[in-house]
């Protein structure tokens, strides 16, 4: 039974029958769920979500639900077991709140109850804690179609059943394969099924992206292309996919580090060419050359030094295209830098908490200078950096000579209003 259910899970616990993977909470929590082997190959039955989502944040769990879908067989079920916000909410009276606060030492200006409650839980390492319209639109969004809420030691699989015994508090969800749900990224790819490739998994890419790599490829002359920073979380996965759909002649991969599924990939063709460096560096932008497209997907609103625009304004004589995807601010009609907001009001608006590594150094250490990147912490690009507004990119696209050629709104970051992802084609006037 062992190759047909499988659990992951965030705390150590055997179950009999299961193919059993702990991922412990700490560090870069999402990357080594998304990067691990049991979710990326087999097939399985049952895959139990044990104690995961609630070290996610909400941009970050269809990814996860995606790669569940695709290693689960036609009548398979995913049990989801997570924090339940509603239940909590209920019990976090100002007693609670008062005794919590203490006991994490947390400032006494913070008052706002919702404010408390997410700072309570970050505290303790939570990254979200959701309610079951939230994991119900995730899943669905990823493939699934759901199964039923469930009550604890209760399932639709008699395997599942009697699994949570010691806490309360929980969601408790189950979710089955939607062959009917439009899964276009599945679709569009020609790796899945027989052709799958060993080395990346494509069921982590964003369908969102998927369609604007197609959009432009579709209906614009592209014949070559650079991706720039494409490798962190998806191992050059926008890259991969467009070589292998397309008749492109010659690509460019870049980013700061590779892997070796990475360079493994890159052996099947022979077209492209990975270049290490930060993609703000001029020199690594005339080692590209001229290419018809540049792929910026996530990363311009962590540039600085040259700044976001900036770095446009490099690319824009080697290029006849820009495919953007990015995460565009929405508080404010103006382009802000967000570590000048304050710390507050930063870690209030990003999907990241200062619990992270980088963030709590970027404020601890702000102007000191990194030891690997040799530049101030403050203007290190592993963080959120820019809050760039719909309307300051397409002046500023047009000010570089380029038109809006497909534009689609992806929509908020799950709870998250202050940032839409939005996706872009510009080509050159």
């Amino acid at each position: 039974m062992s190759n047909k259910y499988l659990q992951i899970s965030s705390k150590k616990r055997n179950l009999p029958g299961f193919l059993n993977v702990t991922i412990e909470p700490g560090g870069d929590f999402y990357s080594k769920i998304m990067n691990d082997k049991n979710l990326s190959q087999g097939s399985y039955q049952l895959i139990y979500l044990n104690h995961i989502l609630e070290f996610l944040f909400p941009e970050q769990v269809q990814n996860v639900l995606q790669k569940c879908r695709h290693i689960l067989t036609s009548d398979g079920v995913v049990r989801v077991v997570t924090l339940d916000q509603d239940k909590l909410v209920k019990i976090y009276d100002d007693s609670v709140f008062n005794s919590r606060r203490e006991t994490l030492n947390i400032p006494p200006w913070i008052t706002n109850r919702c404010e408390l409650f997410n700072t309570v839980f970050r505290k303790e390492g939570i990254k979200w804690v959701y309610v079951k319209e939230d994991v119900r639109q995730f899943a669905e969004s990823a493939g699934l179609k759901p199964n039923g809420v469930f009550k604890q030691g209760k399932s639709s699989r008699k395997a599942l059943e009697g699994l949570e015994t010691e806490e309360e508090f929980l969601l408790i969800y189950e979710f089955k394969s939607s062959p009917e749900q439009d899964t276009t990224a599945f679709k569009q790819n020609p790796l899945n099924d027989q052709n799958q490739s060993d080395g990346i998994d494509y069921a982590m890419l964003m369908p969102d992206k998927l369609k604007l790599i197609d959009f432009a490829f579709s209906n614009l002359p592209l014949k070559s292309f650079a991706d720039l920073g494409g490798v962190w979380g998806v191992n050059g996965g926008y890259t991969f996919y467009s070589l292998t759909k397309y008749a492109i002649k010659k690509a460019c991969l870049v980013d700061t580090n590779f892997n070796e599924i990475v360079r493994q990939e890159k052996q099947k063709f022979p077209q492209l060419q990975i270049i290490e460096g930060n993609f703000g560096d001029s020199a690594i932008a005339r080692k590209i050359g001229q290419v018809d497209a540049i792929f910026l997907f996530d990363v311009l609103l962590h540039q600085v030094k040259p700044n976001w625009d900036e770095i446009l304004q490099m690319y824009a004589s080697r290029t006849k295209a820009f495919i953007i995807f990015n995460q565009q601010y929405m508080d404010a009609p103006q382009t802000v830098r967000l570590l000048d907001l304050g710390k507050e009001e930063y870690f209030r608006i990003i999907p990241h908490s200062i619990e992270e590594g980088q963030y709590r150094q970027v404020f601890e250490k702000m102007y000191e200078i990194h030891p690997v990147h040799k530049r101030i912490y403050r203007d290190i690009h592993n963080v959120w950096q820019w809050g760039i507004t719909n309307t300051d990119l397409r002046v500023k696209m047009n000010e570089l000579g380029f038109e809006l050629k497909y534009y689609r709104d992806c929509g908020f970051l799950g709870d998250i209003t202050s940032f839409k992802n939005m996706a872009y084609v510009f080509t050159r006037i």
